[in-house]
């Protein structure tokens, strides 16, 4: 139980140092998850699945936070299923913020800084899914016992 605890939050944390270049400065995803709110609010959700690396950030930097909150949830929960479902639907989100982030990387240079280190943080995300799927499968063995 622990253990889980500690993997989400590395994951939490390795996924929101993930470095951006953006223009001619260099920054980390945290940055952007926290002014994507407000600069949303302002201007509106402007998203286009084919725009160009730096428009999506902002939409990137909002479903990483969105992400963020549903896996820091899934601390707090006591209930076993729900706690569950809010890693692996927090997990998801995160996957599909590093899709949205890293992709085309062959149209834009830029996305290649973060799809190499967005390596770590896929990697611990897939060993959260397999702790809960595990921790899962032992809870049904023991609902059936």
């Amino acid at each position: 139980m622990k253990e889980l605890k500690q993997l989400k939050l590395l994951l939490i944390i390795s996924h929101s140092l993930i470095p951006i270049a953006a223009g001619h400065g260099f920054g980390i995803l945290l940055l952007f998850e926290i002014i994507s709110p407000i600069r949303i609010f302002q201007d509106g959700i402007l998203f286009d699945f084919h725009a160009d690396f730096q428009d999506r950030l902002m939409f990137v930097g909002l479903v990483s936070l969105l992400s963020k909150i549903i896996l820091i949830s899934s601390l707090i929960l006591k209930n076993s299923k729900l706690k569950n479902l809010f890693t692996i639907t927090g997990v998801l989100i995160l996957w599909l913020a590093t899709y949205i982030l890293t992709k085309n990387p062959d149209k834009d240079s830029l996305s290649n800084l973060p799809m190499m280190t967005s390596s770590i943080s896929l990697i611990l995300s897939v060993i959260v899914l397999f702790k809960v799927m595990n921790k899962e499968q032992k809870l049904k063995k023991k609902i059936i016992a």
